[in-house]
């Protein structure tokens, strides 16, 4: 949901007039610890596991990680969880 009124801004730059490589630039440096578990049921682990890069990733790219993930892709998920166990 756009926003309606007020600006977002992170390290000067407006969030709103970025677009692309530039807003998935600036997504890369914000992180969300959610105070719930917020897993999706129907998702495979590392669906889960890795939806915090994709807002890091292009559309595309975030598209064919849910259908067909790479082995690297997985290994990241594989080490993002051995991190936290």
């Amino acid at each position: 949901m756009p926003a309606e009124s007020g600006r977002v801004v992170v390290d000067g730059v407006d969030v709103q007039a970025c677009q692309g490589h530039s807003l998935r630039a600036i997504r890369a440096r914000i992180g969300v610890v959610s105070q719930k578990h917020d897993l999706v049921d129907r998702l495979w682990v590392h669906q889960n596991v890795m939806a915090g890069a994709l807002g890091r990733w292009s559309t595309a790219r975030a598209l064919r990680f849910l259908l067909k993930p790479t082995r690297a892709e997985l290994e990241e998920a594989r080490q993002a969880l051995a991190a936290v166990a």
